[in-house]
């Protein structure tokens, strides 16, 4: 008699076993590792706003470089664009290879400009000029570089490098 209570009982632990660790993860586990993971969550946002006032004060530079574009007319940007690029691309060596037509849009309260000019030359050239562009051109500012190289039979390799600028204004 002794014999069947015991295999019972094994029995009853082997099958109650597995619905034991499916409680304990259900109930304790998992909201432990959801804990884990949120914790870890906010370490990482506490890292990237570390300082809230810089950070705030960094926005607000940005939103009054957006408002400071005001002053300039949006219709003319291209225009100040190419007259910056026409000025100096001579002394990086590069050739202005397309300006195809400007992209524009209005999202809310602003206009959002984007203009794709495409660039040849050799790697060191193209990167002074891209330098040259981001620090010296204040029409409009860099969002975008892509370099791109082609092979030809005849003529051989050819680099080139597609620049994305943009600008934002307010609309009035």
């Amino acid at each position: 008699m002794k014999l069947k209570s015991y295999k019972i009982r094994f029995y009853l632990l082997m099958g109650g076993l597995p619905l034991l660790i499916l409680l304990s993860w259900k109930l304790s586990i998992s909201q432990t590792m959801q804990s884990y993971r949120d914790l870890k969550q906010l370490k990482t946002s506490i890292l990237q706003y570390s300082d809230p006032d810089r950070t705030l004060e960094r926005l607000y530079n940005e939103l009054s470089s957006i408002q400071e574009n005001n002053v300039a007319n949006p219709e003319e940007v291209d225009e100040h664009l190419m007259d910056a690029i026409s000025r100096n691309i001579g002394r990086f060596g590069i050739r202005l290879e397309e300006f195809p037509e400007t992209h524009s849009f209005n999202s809310n309260n602003y206009q959002v400009q984007t203009f794709r000019l495409r660039f040849s030359g050799r790697y060191s050239n193209l990167l002074r000029f891209i330098n040259y562009a981001e620090y010296e051109i204040s029409s409009c500012r860099i969002v975008s570089v892509g370099f791109q190289r082609k092979v030809h039979r005849k003529t051989g390799e050819k680099l080139f490098v597609d620049l994305y600028f943009q600008s934002v204004y307010k609309i009035k």
